[in-house]
């Protein structure tokens, strides 16, 4: 027998900063609030929700986008060790985060990354649901990348 589990996360707070530590406690404390019954972790279910490429998808459909804008939602320090060409950095974890994610043209094309994707999905997902129209996330993340095509 399967079964099936969702999950949905609707915030109407207008005030970015209380959204954004909302989140934040979400996402740190995930199993007081996962259903027990369900055996798909809550990230997969995010997953789900957004396009999500292989590293040589994501290169290939970037590359012929003529709006593509490369987020890396890494901390400072891991944005600091390297990230891919011409990506633009928007810290996952800051506390602007969501400030900066509200003033993005949502005509663009966005393809996120972090390093295995998960902070990429919620930002995805995050974006989705304030109806920016193409949110594309790296799987896998920069691991992925970096077993496909070695150090960026």
């Amino acid at each position: 027998m399967s079964q099936t589990c969702s999950i949905e996360l609707t915030i109407s707070i207008n005030t970015p900063s209380i959204q954004a530590t909302i989140l934040q406690y979400l996402w740190q404390e995930p199993n007081q609030y996962m259903d027990k019954t369900c055996e798909i972790p809550r990230w997969q279910l995010l997953k789900q929700q957004i396009i999500n490429l292989s590293p040589a998808d994501f290169v290939s459909s970037a590359e012929i986008d003529q709006h593509t804008v490369l987020v890396d939602v890494r901390t400072e320090l891991e944005w600091q060790s390297g990230s891919l060409d011409q990506a633009i950095h928007i810290d996952y974890l800051s506390e602007g985060f969501l400030d900066v994610i509200e003033i993005l043209d949502r005509s663009k094309s966005y393809y996120l990354f972090c390093r295995t994707g998960r902070r990429s999905i919620r930002t995805g997902v995050l974006m989705k649901n304030w109806g920016f129209k193409k949110v594309i996330n790296l799987d896998g993340g920069l691991t992925a990348w970096e077993k496909s095509f070695g150090k960026f």
